[in-house]
């Protein structure tokens, strides 16, 4: 009688053993089906968040990239003069490419590129001028960062081509070499004790003589 109500007993508490497994794994999947729905959405909402972020800012989220909606303006080869700048008479020449939608900003873009490396062209003949007068006459000078005046620059030459919707412009902007050499006299003059010392320097001769 004893061993048979203990073994109804462990027949009933196995039985609620495996209820409670069973229970418990139900449990155990349905968070788990729970926790996987949460992801998917928290997946789905940090995508959404990508795509207006990249909206925002003008770009296009990497998963949205599409190589058939790319767009490139094609390329636009330079004319011959622009790729070998002739060379002309008593005139220093830059070159200056400008792109736009516009017609007339792709021009001064170019014109502006071409000033640009005029006055940069300056710049390095009087710290060329500065080393051979410091050589010369055992004088050196500071070298100040100030602006150009171009004198006298003029566009030579330009070509403008239209591919699409895009302007691209190509010119030679030429200055007379006496713009340049009055430049360099205008820095040279500029102080006068300094100049006092090396006015006699056969470089500063060199540059106050006129060229014909």
């Amino acid at each position: 009688m004893i061993s048979e109500y203990r073994r109804v007993e462990r027949g009933s508490a196995d039985g609620r053993s495996a209820l409670v497994a069973d229970r418990t794994s139900a449990l155990s999947c349905s968070h788990r089906r729970a926790r996987g729905r949460v992801l998917c959405v928290l997946r789905n909402m940090l995508l959404l968040a990508l795509s207006i972020t990249g909206l925002s800012l003008g770009l296009t989220p990497a998963f949205c990239q599409s190589p058939a909606f790319t767009t490139r303006t094609p390329r636009v080869n330079p004319p011959a003069w622009y790729a070998a700048p002739p060379v002309i008479h008593d005139t220093v020449i830059a070159r200056g490419q400008g792109r736009s939608n516009d017609h007339q900003v792709a021009v001064d873009k170019a014109v502006l590129e071409a000033r640009s490396a005029l006055a940069d062209s300056i710049d390095h003949a009087w710290e060329g001028l500065l080393w051979d007068i410091e050589e010369q006459t055992g004088h050196g000078h500071v070298s100040m960062h100030e602006p150009v005046t171009l004198q006298g620059s003029t566009v030579r030459v330009q070509k403008i081509t239209k591919r699409g919707r895009t302007w691209t412009a190509f010119v030679l902007v030429g200055l007379p070499e006496e713009s340049v050499r009055s430049e360099l006299l205008r820095r040279l003059n500029r102080d006068r004790a300094w100049y006092e010392k090396i006015k006699d320097a056969p470089a500063v001769r060199e540059i106050e003589t006129p060229h014909p």
